[in-house]
């Protein structure tokens, strides 16, 4: 009768060592994934930051070349890093009767709110730039990224300065 209730006793402890070895691993598998989870968000939360950062670096340089190169005569070429997702930056006037067919650029030319913009999964208006100008007879320009930087050519006119694309200096 000893020995029954000798392997009784260990068959118990056994039992109970396999179930609270079952909790630890699934504590640790809960911890674990808890982690990951947060650990995503906040790299997601720097990523959109990181782009915003961008995106505001971008917005500075362009106006301040605007305002800068408004000399008459003056021609200035810049290349500058397309900011996270940009395909395209785009210029535009203040004008009535916009035609880019897109819906943020064209109410922002009616009502003169913002005239430069990022464009890439979505159109992202950027700032409004008092001397900018574009090449005549145009409503709006917009130059595509090339390996992940805008080629752009300022020329000034004395009052304003004229955005277009650079010419690259491999054609």
């Amino acid at each position: 009768m000893d020995w029954l209730n000798w392997n009784n006793r260990t068959g118990i402890k056994n039992r109970r060592a396999q179930i609270n070895q079952a909790f630890i691993y699934l504590a640790a598998i809960l911890v674990i994934g808890a982690i990951a989870v947060i650990g995503a968000k906040g790299i997601g939360s720097m990523l959109s930051a990181s782009c915003e950062a961008k995106n505001q670096d971008f917005r500075i340089d362009v106006l301040r070349f605007i305002d800068e190169y408004a000399d008459r005569g003056s021609v200035h070429f810049e290349v500058m890093a397309a900011p996270c997702d940009a395909k395209e930056v785009c210029f535009t006037k203040t004008i009535t009767n916009p035609a880019s067919g897109d819906a943020i650029m064209d109410e922002s030319a009616k009502d003169g709110t913002f005239n430069i913009f990022i464009r890439g999964e979505f159109t992202t208006p950027l700032g409004l730039a008092d001397k900018l100008d574009i090449p005549e007879g145009l409503k709006y320009v917009c130059v595509n990224a090339t390996g992940g930087y805008f080629n752009l050519k300022f020329s000034g006119t004395g009052r304003t300065t004229v955005v277009e694309r650079g010419v690259s200096s491999t054609s």
